[in-house]
């Protein structure tokens, strides 16, 4: 049952508020995240084209590539980077409702741009809850405690996810089409708020601006940035082994939506249904993973996590029916949980206190990198040849970025990277 609690027994009283406050937020994050899913089933359902699809998906990616090395440089200048990011989660998860009214009152066709213009307009806030995020849970967890925190928030989200998703599958396929999605859309919002209200009670402490932050002009910005990744190696080389793997993932995300409506005409239920067999798993597995790592440390969830999680995508496309596919996702869900844990913990380790809004900035965009080619790299396939070749082709990619992981120095370099004066400003801040 130890396990199972919010906060770990080894955690200062001075941390104690600060991880309650992150793990009620997950339950918000959680509801208000089950609407996800069906937003491509709705555009599809609604008629949208293969690279409508994929437009949607890289929308958020394209604004993040764009700006997020200046949303950083506000991050750094901010005083409330806590205020901003629950802000900025809030308007992105209210924008839901928007997107389950437009067919009540739309063609379809006109419906699906709108849709495509309201993820374009929340795009901006949504680069910097991305950015936001990685920083504040750093600050909340400290490199001693980030499994254990982000194994608690993951799995309390899945959670939460898991049930309203099924709920809402279930909801989906009792109310004609489209006024389902207007109500289950509606009602997530409840989440939004939930999430708003606990996640701006965390407190963090301000750090001093980067060398980054001193550079006035864009131009100056760009050259101090890179030389600041070429002195960290350790991250540049991470993050190619990320790029390949998400550009997998990513060529992925339009093509599982339409291959189940399409290839296997999967009802709201089904696709719901599998979305939460994953989530189940996932919840397990962040507790099960994080024992593993302290037993047999980070290689084992390094590789075990990484080529579990590549099966998926094959099977999907060898499975006869979504029974088996299923069963196939429930298995995947542990795995995959590895791999969150992991990418989060080994980025984090190779980027010094001193410098987090750069170099997170710098890692989100080759991250988003990958969200834009991804996409329009599966639907490219996707019309040019076939569904399930542009499965295989995405399930090809993300084996190979998986691969490429198993060669990674797990060592921990994180107190290398850490000033003696960052060091003594976090035993100021928790040892009192």
């Amino acid at each position: 049952m130890k396990m199972f609690s919010l906060v770990p027994s080894n955690i200062p009283h001075q941390k104690r508020k600060n991880f309650i406050n992150v793990q009620i937020d997950a339950i918000g994050v959680g509801i208000a995240l089950a609407a996800y899913p069906f937003i491509p089933v709705l555009l599809a359902r609604l008629g949208a084209s293969n690279m409508q699809v994929g437009l949607f998906s890289s929308l958020p990616a394209i604004s993040g590539l764009l700006f997020a090395i200046p949303l950083g440089r506000v991050l750094e200048n901010t005083k409330s980077i806590v205020r901003t990011f629950s802000l900025s989660r809030l308007s992105v998860f209210l924008s839901n409702v928007a997107i389950g009214l437009s067919p009540l009152f739309l063609a379809p066709k006109q419906a699906v741009i709108l849709i495509l213009a309201i993820t374009s307009l929340v795009t901006l806030p949504n680069t910097l809850v991305g950015l936001g995020f990685t920083i504040i849970m750093n600050e909340v967890a400290g490199p001693e405690s980030r499994y254990e925190l982000m194994s608690r928030r993951w799995a309390l989200i899945q959670l939460s996810f898991s049930i309203v998703a099924a709920a809402a599958g279930f909801v989906l396929s009792k109310i004609p089409f489209p006024l389902g999605y207007a109500v289950v859309f509606g009602f997530l919002t409840i989440g939004a708020l939930i999430s708003y209200n606990y996640s701006r009670r965390i407190e963090i402490p301000q750090r001093s601006p980067s060398r980054h932050a001193t550079a006035n002009n864009f131009p100056d910005r760009i050259r101090t940035l890179h030389s600041l990744v070429l002195e960290h190696r350790a991250l540049l080389t991470f993050n190619l082994r990320r790029f390949l793997l998400y550009l997998g993932v990513f060529a992925l995300t339009p093509i599982y939506p339409l291959f189940f409506v399409r290839q296997l005409q999967a009802s709201d239920f089904w696709i719901g249904s599998i979305s939460t067999a994953q989530s189940i798993t996932l919840l397990l597995g962040y507790f099960f993973w994080t024992e593993i790592r302290k037993k047999q440390g980070v290689r084992s969830v390094l590789v075990w996590g990484m080529l579990g999680s590549s099966f998926y995508p094959f099977l999907v496309s060898a499975l006869p029916t979504l029974s088996l596919i299923l069963i196939a996702a429930f298995i995947s869900g542990l795995f995959q949980a590895a791999v969150d844990l992991l990418l989060f913990d080994e980025m984090l380790k190779r980027i010094p206190a001193h410098e987090q809004a750069p170099l997170v900035s710098y890692s989100q965009s080759v991250f988003y990198l990958a969200s834009i080619i991804g996409p329009f790299l599966g639907t490219f396939f996707a019309e040019h040849l076939n569904l399930m070749a542009a499965l295989l082709i995405g399930a090809s990619l993300r084996a190979l970025g998986a691969i490429s992981f198993c060669s990674l120095d797990t060592k921990d370099i994180a107190e290398e990277l850490v000033r003696p004066d960052e060091q003594i400003g976090e035993l100021d801040l928790y040892g009192k």
